[in-house]
């Protein structure tokens, strides 16, 4: 199951403005780093943090007793909501009584903990508020939203090497999607399932262990199904050390045929004995930017691509029969070549 992450909600901060060139008070809630496991964390620490970020004096009112309360899912086997107190940190001021004044100095910051057990995967939501009005005579001071998200089970242990990981994946040949370091944890995702397998070898010849990195597979290259009135064909002929892939799609219908497209097509070869496609191209994200079709009744469009007879791990396929497929806005064909 895929990790889920923690975060504060949204950034939005209370600010407090006290009249025109006087001080600002921030109250804000935080949390600790993302991600967290249920197996690995048995409990959280979150926190409260009142600052006074301007020149002058914050004055607060204290409308009952007590510190900031803590709302939220409160670590109950059911999930279910509740509330306690925060515990003031240091200096941090607390309201003794009702009709207290509390004054916040120019750059003062108070935090106020509270540890909350975690006890099953899933997301809680949490909010701290106080009882005490700000000098701009509201009351309830109350903080952002904040989000917990546990995962199941344990933390992924972290790529110990990742360069000699980045090694063998240069080494194998593999057809690189992307590579990227996810916390301490490398991320690579290679373009088919042959460059998986090289990817797999180069890492057994410098004996280091698959399970330390996460490796995925770009999913392979669909062939839509238009329910058209079309004929589509495709030809194939010798282009250098390549192949020039022509598809024609006729419109039988008796209206146009019309919409969007965009400027990546689906195109695949796949060795028929194995079903192992070695070279397959479209299934990247791409950008769609709006190439209009307008093919009117009986009239044929024709898309050229071009293979320079290699699979996706940069070797000349060896000679045999390969079913080459090509697609256009939702129509397809495919053709059979013999490679000598």
């Amino acid at each position: 199951m895929r990790a889920l992450r923690f975060g504060i909600a949204a950034p939005l901060l209370l600010l407090l403005a006290l009249g025109p060139g006087a001080s600002a008070q921030r109250f804000t809630l935080q949390g600790p780093p993302s991600p967290l496991y249920l197996e690995d964390t048995g409990q959280v620490t979150l926190k409260a943090v009142l600052a006074n970020t301007g020149p002058r004096p914050v004055t607060l009112i204290c409308l009952s007793p007590g510190a900031p309360i803590l709302r939220g899912n409160l670590g109950t086997a059911a999930g279910g909501a509740g509330q306690t107190r925060l515990l003031p940190q240091g200096a941090a001021p607390t309201c003794a009584r009702t009709g207290q004044v509390l004054t916040v100095p120019p750059g003062a910051r108070y935090e106020y903990h509270r540890r909350v057990p975690l006890r099953r995967a899933g997301q809680g939501e949490y909010r701290v508020g106080w009882n005490v009005r700000p000098a701009s005579g509201r009351a309830w001071l109350v903080t952002n939203r904040a989000w917990v998200v546990v995962s199941p089970g344990r933390a992924p242990r972290p790529t110990p090497t990742p360069g000699a990981y980045r090694a063998a994946l240069q080494d194998s040949r593999a057809g690189v999607d992307s590579v990227s370091m996810v916390g301490a944890r490398l991320r690579v995702t290679v373009v088919d399932e042959l460059s998986r397998a090289a990817f797999l070898r180069a890492l057994g010849r410098r004996n280091l262990d698959p399970a330390a990195l996460d490796l995925t597979v770009l999913p392979p290259v669909t062939f839509g199904t238009r329910a058209w009135p079309h004929h589509a064909a495709l030809t194939v002929r010798r282009q250098g050390e390549g192949y020039l892939l022509t598809l024609t799609v006729t419109n039988r219908a008796a209206q146009p045929l019309t919409g969007m497209t965009g400027i990546c097509h689906p195109l695949a070869v796949t060795a028929p004995g194995s079903g192992v496609r070695v070279w397959q191209d479209g299934h990247r994200p791409c950008a769609d930017l709006g190439v209009a079709v307008n093919l009117r009744p009986g009239a044929a469009y024709t898309q050229s691509f071009v293979w320079n007879g290699r699979t996706s791990l940069g070797e000349r396929v060896p000679a045999g029969r390969y079913r080459v497929t090509a697609g256009w806005f939702g129509f397809s064909a495919s053709a059979v070549l013999a490679v000598p």
